[in-house]
């Protein structure tokens, strides 16, 4: 959700120290593994959990499938849908979401948007590893997970091998999992992806939500555990599952031997980048709601940098977060080596006409049950108005209502929106830092006209015009990413 989730994008250059030399190796060989001796089968169960996708719309079953060629990432982008119900008997004290397959996915649990993930569609590794915490979200009794799901972005590996094989590296799997344990700790998971899911191509209203009735989808296709065919390790379709909690991805003839590494020889000093979570988001707890508002996320990102140790860093942020790095490039120029405004829903003025709409939302929602105030927000005359333009923002409000915490919500909007950046026009026309503004039509909460006039009032700024997520969303990152790459390459900022 753009509107509550800045991020900061800084350069670090890491360092390491060497580690100690070993001297000798074992049975005084150089390849110690020629003992078969030393060498033994690790002792490893493979994981239950399996890869699933739609029934009936498996690319590497079609017989037009050469048509669809694997390392053609813009064919078949149409998005899936997966649901699953578990029932859970006591509540962790903490509880982690993992999936996999997907290059973009938008994961609810019981009916509360839980994360949106996207991958580098451009990164070498077919699929990645995705991880969001799950504990709030999670009720005592049962359960509804649900996945809308765009295929990953596939590789180059033609068409020879199983249709496992195929089906893999085309990128037409999910996997998922939720641990009743924090992030990178293995338990015994609470739901996994097996053959108890169902699956669809074809998007219902509600369809996230726990009463609807799944029960006219069908079943999913599954491809069996993700650990159980030697097919499921060919061409390196799952190198992206390593990251997976217990994952080994090893054929069952092949042995293991530990060595320890002698030196380091090459360091890593490209960029990172640092998300910070504002009060009441993620994970970071709302605090005393009196202090929420623009300026006060501004100094706890300076407060962060402090922390860390970081002098300078290029500042950035989408919608609200465009705001805060705002405010910060503005009245802490020092800490700002460049700045991204990205989608800004915010001039100088407070309280924006086309944000006021998010007051209305808390409003509605302190008054009513979630389901109730959203009935009252979508009869106003102007959700119509934002629909014909842009139904991601349409998405975006109804998310808030969604939302795990809704004294949280209530507090956030109906403050942030009559907030500002506390910036007269002069301050922003002082700002000296080399800036980036993003922009897309099509996006009724944050008018392009924003962006070009900021790009327009910032003397060392430029304008990127992307593609708008209501178009297509694939587009709309590509484009994002291609921008931000290409200015921060201009900045000196390696990848």
């Amino acid at each position: 959700m753009c509107l509550l989730r800045p991020f900061l994008a800084f350069t670090l250059l890491l360092t390491a120290t060497t580690l100690p030399a070993q001297v000798t190796f074992p049975d005084g060989r150089l390849d110690p593994t020629r003992n078969p001796i030393t060498t033994a089968q690790p002792l490893h169960t493979p994981l239950p959990e399996q890869y699933l996708w739609t029934a009936g719309d498996i690319t590497a079953q079609r017989r037009d499938r050469n048509s669809f060629p694997a390392n053609q990432p813009q064919l078949r982008t149409d998005p899936h849908f997966f649901r699953a119900h578990f029932h859970v008997t006591a509540l962790p004290s903490a509880a982690t979401l993992y999936l996999a397959g997907p290059r973009e996915a938008h994961v609810y649990l019981n009916g509360h948007l839980l994360a949106d993930f996207s991958s580098n569609n451009d990164a070498p590794i077919n699929f990645r590893v995705f991880h969001a915490d799950a504990t709030k979200a999670l009720t005592l009794g049962d359960n509804t997970l649900a996945i809308e799901a765009i295929r990953a972005r596939g590789g180059s590996f033609g068409n020879s091998g199983s249709i496992v094989t195929r089906q893999l590296a085309y990128g037409e799997v999910v996997a998922a999992k939720i641990v009743p344990a924090a992030l990178g700790v293995e338990a015994p998971a609470l739901v996994i992806t097996n053959t108890d899911w169902r699956s669809t191509s074809a998007r219902t209203d509600r369809w996230q939500e726990p009463a609807f009735n799944d029960r006219d989808w069908s079943p999913a296709a599954s491809l069996g555990s993700i650990e159980g065919n030697l097919d499921l390790f060919q061409w390196n379709a799952d190198a992206g599952m390593y990251a997976w909690p217990g994952y080994m991805g090893m054929s069952y003839p092949l042995r293991t031997f530990a060595l320890q590494p002698q030196s380091v020889t090459h360091v890593y000093a490209g960029r990172s980048r640092i998300t910070m979570e504002c009060r009441g988001h993620g994970l970071s707890e709302l605090g005393d709601p009196a202090r929420i508002g623009i300026r006060q996320f501004a100094d706890d990102a300076i407060a962060l940098l402090d922390h860390l140790g970081i002098a300078r860093a290029v500042v950035g942020g989408i919608s609200l977060g465009a705001a805060i790095a705002m405010h910060i490039a503005a009245r802490h120029p020092a800490r700002t080596s460049a700045l991204i405004l990205a989608r800004p829903a915010w001039l100088a003025a407070p309280a924006p006409p086309r944000l006021r709409i998010y007051a209305e939302v808390a409003a509605r929602l302190a008054a009513h049950d979630a389901h109730t105030a959203r009935g009252f927000i979508d009869a106003m005359p102007v959700m119509a108005e934002i629909a014909a333009v842009s139904p991601d923002n349409i998405a975006s409000l109804h998310a808030m209502l969604e939302r795990p915490d809704p004294v949280s919500t209530i507090a956030l909007l109906s403050r942030i929106p009559l907030d500002g950046p506390e910036l007269a026009l002069t301050d922003i026309r002082a700002i000296a830092a080399k800036t980036l503004v993003i922009g897309t039509q099509q996006d009724w909460m944050h008018p392009f006209e924003y962006a070009r006039t900021l790009a327009a009032e910032i003397p060392d700024a430029r304008l990127a015009q992307i593609t708008a997520k209501t178009v297509s969303r694939p587009a709309h990152v590509a484009g994002f990413r291609d921008a931000m790459d290409s200015f921060l390459a201009g900045c000196g900022v390696r990848p």
